[in-house]
Protein backbone atom coordinates (compact mmCIF):
# COMPACT_ATOMS: atom_id res chain seq x y z
CA UNK A 1 0.00 0.00 0.00
CA UNK A 2 1.40 3.36 -0.95
CA UNK A 3 -0.02 6.52 0.57
CA UNK A 4 -0.42 9.74 -1.32
CA UNK A 5 0.72 11.81 1.65
CA UNK A 6 1.40 11.46 5.33
CA UNK A 7 -0.04 8.46 7.18
CA UNK A 8 -2.40 10.77 9.09
CA UNK A 9 -4.63 11.41 6.04
CA UNK A 10 -6.49 8.12 6.41
CA UNK A 11 -7.64 5.27 4.10
CA UNK A 12 -9.29 7.57 1.55
CA UNK A 13 -5.84 8.62 0.39
CA UNK A 14 -4.48 5.09 -0.01
CA UNK A 15 -3.65 3.69 -3.45
CA UNK A 16 -2.71 0.18 -4.54
CA UNK A 17 -0.05 0.27 -7.25
CA UNK A 18 1.31 -2.66 -9.26
CA UNK A 19 4.96 -3.34 -8.67
CA UNK A 20 7.14 -4.12 -11.63
CA UNK A 21 10.65 -5.43 -11.18
CA UNK A 22 13.19 -4.45 -13.81
CA UNK A 23 16.91 -4.83 -14.15
CA UNK A 24 17.43 -1.49 -12.38
CA UNK A 25 16.06 -3.01 -9.17
CA UNK A 26 18.47 -5.93 -9.16
CA UNK A 27 21.79 -7.07 -10.49
CA UNK A 28 22.95 -8.07 -13.91
CA UNK A 29 25.64 -10.71 -14.23
CA UNK A 30 27.67 -11.27 -17.36
CA UNK A 31 29.87 -14.33 -17.69
CA UNK A 32 32.29 -15.26 -20.39
CA UNK A 33 32.88 -18.88 -21.29
CA UNK A 34 33.50 -21.15 -24.25
CA UNK A 35 30.44 -21.59 -26.49
CA UNK A 36 30.28 -25.32 -25.79
CA UNK A 37 30.13 -24.66 -22.01
CA UNK A 38 27.37 -22.03 -22.03
CA UNK A 39 24.50 -24.19 -20.80
CA UNK A 40 26.57 -25.81 -18.07
CA UNK A 41 28.09 -22.54 -16.81
CA UNK A 42 24.70 -20.79 -16.86
CA UNK A 43 23.08 -23.57 -14.84
CA UNK A 44 26.00 -23.69 -12.36
CA UNK A 45 25.95 -19.92 -11.89
CA UNK A 46 22.20 -19.89 -11.23
CA UNK A 47 22.58 -22.71 -8.72
CA UNK A 48 25.44 -20.90 -6.94
CA UNK A 49 23.47 -17.63 -6.73
CA UNK A 50 20.50 -19.51 -5.25
CA UNK A 51 22.85 -21.20 -2.79
CA UNK A 52 24.30 -17.86 -1.68
CA UNK A 53 20.85 -16.30 -1.24
CA UNK A 54 17.82 -18.64 -1.31
CA UNK A 55 15.44 -15.65 -1.48
CA UNK A 56 17.08 -14.35 -4.64
CA UNK A 57 14.74 -14.10 -7.62
CA UNK A 58 16.40 -14.96 -10.91
CA UNK A 59 14.19 -13.36 -13.51
CA UNK A 60 16.09 -14.28 -16.65
CA UNK A 61 18.83 -16.72 -17.55
CA UNK A 62 19.82 -16.17 -21.16
CA UNK A 63 22.88 -16.19 -23.36
CA UNK A 64 23.83 -13.19 -25.47
CA UNK A 65 22.75 -15.16 -28.55
CA UNK A 66 19.26 -15.53 -27.11
CA UNK A 67 19.11 -11.89 -26.02
CA UNK A 68 20.28 -10.72 -29.45
CA UNK A 69 17.76 -12.96 -31.24
CA UNK A 70 14.94 -11.67 -29.03
CA UNK A 71 16.03 -8.05 -29.52
CA UNK A 72 16.15 -8.25 -33.33
CA UNK A 73 13.10 -10.48 -33.77
CA UNK A 74 10.86 -7.51 -34.57
CA UNK A 75 13.38 -6.11 -37.06
CA UNK A 76 13.67 -9.47 -38.82
CA UNK A 77 9.89 -9.73 -39.02
CA UNK A 78 9.65 -6.20 -40.43
CA UNK A 79 12.35 -6.93 -43.02
CA UNK A 80 10.57 -10.13 -44.06
CA UNK A 81 7.29 -8.24 -44.38
CA UNK A 82 8.99 -5.54 -46.45
CA UNK A 83 10.49 -8.14 -48.80
CA UNK A 84 7.07 -9.79 -49.14
CA UNK A 85 5.38 -6.48 -49.95
CA UNK A 86 8.09 -5.62 -52.52
CA UNK A 87 7.69 -9.01 -54.20
CA UNK A 88 3.91 -8.63 -54.23
CA UNK A 89 4.21 -5.18 -55.79
CA UNK A 90 6.65 -6.51 -58.36
CA UNK A 91 4.28 -9.32 -59.32
CA UNK A 92 1.19 -7.13 -59.36
CA UNK A 93 2.64 -4.18 -61.32
CA UNK A 94 5.28 -5.33 -63.76
CA UNK A 95 4.36 -8.99 -64.20
CA UNK A 96 0.56 -8.53 -64.11
CA UNK A 97 0.74 -5.73 -66.66
CA UNK A 98 2.86 -7.83 -69.00
CA UNK A 99 0.53 -10.85 -68.68
CA UNK A 100 -2.48 -8.65 -69.41
CA UNK A 101 -0.62 -7.16 -72.37
CA UNK A 102 0.10 -10.64 -73.75
CA UNK A 103 -3.55 -11.63 -73.57
CA UNK A 104 -4.62 -8.35 -75.17
CA UNK A 105 -2.01 -8.73 -77.93
CA UNK A 106 -3.48 -12.08 -78.97
CA UNK A 107 -7.06 -10.72 -78.69
CA UNK A 108 -6.28 -7.66 -80.78
CA UNK A 109 -4.46 -9.83 -83.31
CA UNK A 110 -7.51 -12.09 -83.60
CA UNK A 111 -9.73 -9.04 -84.12
CA UNK A 112 -7.40 -7.63 -86.78
CA UNK A 113 -7.28 -11.01 -88.54
CA UNK A 114 -11.07 -11.12 -88.63
CA UNK A 115 -11.76 -7.59 -89.91
CA UNK A 116 -8.64 -6.68 -91.91
CA UNK A 117 -7.34 -10.02 -93.15
CA UNK A 118 -3.99 -9.65 -91.42
CA UNK A 119 -1.77 -12.66 -90.74
CA UNK A 120 -1.61 -14.45 -87.41
CA UNK A 121 0.91 -13.07 -84.91
CA UNK A 122 3.75 -15.60 -84.46
CA UNK A 123 3.37 -17.21 -81.04
CA UNK A 124 6.97 -16.68 -79.91
CA UNK A 125 6.83 -12.89 -80.43
CA UNK A 126 4.67 -12.28 -77.37
CA UNK A 127 6.64 -14.34 -74.78
CA UNK A 128 9.96 -12.95 -76.02
CA UNK A 129 8.53 -9.43 -75.91
CA UNK A 130 7.18 -10.08 -72.40
CA UNK A 131 10.59 -11.22 -71.11
CA UNK A 132 12.33 -8.25 -72.74
CA UNK A 133 9.81 -5.81 -71.23
CA UNK A 134 10.11 -7.41 -67.79
CA UNK A 135 13.92 -7.13 -67.92
CA UNK A 136 13.71 -3.51 -69.08
CA UNK A 137 11.33 -2.76 -66.20
CA UNK A 138 13.81 -4.21 -63.72
CA UNK A 139 16.67 -2.21 -65.20
CA UNK A 140 14.53 0.96 -65.14
CA UNK A 141 13.87 0.68 -61.40
CA UNK A 142 17.44 -0.30 -60.52
CA UNK A 143 18.82 3.25 -60.64
CA UNK A 144 16.17 4.97 -58.48
CA UNK A 145 16.18 2.15 -55.93
CA UNK A 146 19.92 2.38 -55.23
CA UNK A 147 21.12 4.96 -52.67
CA UNK A 148 22.99 7.90 -54.09
CA UNK A 149 26.64 8.30 -53.18
CA UNK A 150 26.10 11.85 -51.96
CA UNK A 151 23.31 10.77 -49.58
CA UNK A 152 25.70 8.82 -47.36
CA UNK A 153 28.01 11.79 -47.01
CA UNK A 154 25.29 14.36 -46.36
CA UNK A 155 24.22 12.72 -43.08
CA UNK A 156 27.79 12.98 -41.74
CA UNK A 157 27.88 16.78 -42.08
CA UNK A 158 27.40 18.96 -39.04
CA UNK A 159 24.36 21.28 -39.02
CA UNK A 160 25.01 24.95 -39.74
CA UNK A 161 25.66 27.13 -36.67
Amino acid sequence: MARAGALSRGPDYSVVLPVSVNSGDGGLYVMRCAPRDRARVLKAAAARLKQLDPDRALLQEDTFDQLRDDFFQGDRAMAGLLVGVCLALLIVTVTFGIALGCVLAFAINATLMRFYELGRLPFFYVPIGAVVLWCLGQIAILGPSRPHEGAAHSSARAPPP
